[in-house]
């Protein structure tokens, strides 16, 4: 086909067109890896804390004993 028969059916789409779209897809994906990077940060404060918390009560309960 060449593109006058596609354009008539519908389906050539312009270089701004598909260059919008993937513009959409790389934003919607950098904004998932955004998300996914701040939740693996406040996932290792968590972890921080919380072998902070661990060790603290082994310490305690070592003195206790």
């Amino acid at each position: 086909m060449n593109i006058f028969e596609l354009l008539i059916n519908g389906r050539y789409r312009r270089h701004n067109q598909n260059q919008r779209e993937h513009n959409k897809h790389i934003f919607s994906i950098e904004k998932q890896l955004s998300e996914f990077d701040e939740a693996g940060l406040r996932f290792e404060k968590w972890i921080d804390v919380f072998a902070a918390e661990t060790e603290a009560k082994l310490k305690k309960n070592e003195h206790s004993q």
